[in-house]
C-alpha cells in the first residue's frame, strides 16, 4: 500500500530490462504474447497466476539463498485506458 510501491516497481523494471541485455542467452527467459479472450478466461489466468505465485513463495522461503532472480509477470488489458 506504500506510495513507493508504483516508482519502485518502475525502476526495478527498467533495471531488469537492462541488466537482462548484458546476459548471455542461456541465463534468460523470455516470453511476451498479446491475446484476445473474455472477462472470465482473464480471470482465469489471473487466477493462475496467483496460485503459482503462492507456490513460489513457498519454495523460496525453503530454499537457500545463493543467487538473485527476478520474475516479473504484467497482466493487463490493452483495450482500456
Amino acid at each position: 500500500d506504500s506510495p513507493l510501491r508504483e516508482p519502485h516497481q518502475k525502476l526495478m523494471t527498467y533495471a531488469g530490462i537492462q541488466h537482462k541485455q548484458l546476459l548471455p542467452d542461456h541465463l534468460k527467459y523470455h516470453f511476451s504474447v498479446l491475446f484476445t479472450s473474455n472477462p472470465e478466461t482473464h480471470e482465469k489466468i489471473r487466477q493462475e497466476f496467483l496460485s503459482f505465485i503462492g507456490k513460489m513463495e513457498t519454495w523460496v522461503q525453503e530454499s537457500p539463498a545463493e543467487e538473485v532472480y527476478q520474475l516479473h509477470i504484467d497482466l493487463f488489458p490493452w483495450s482500456t485506458l
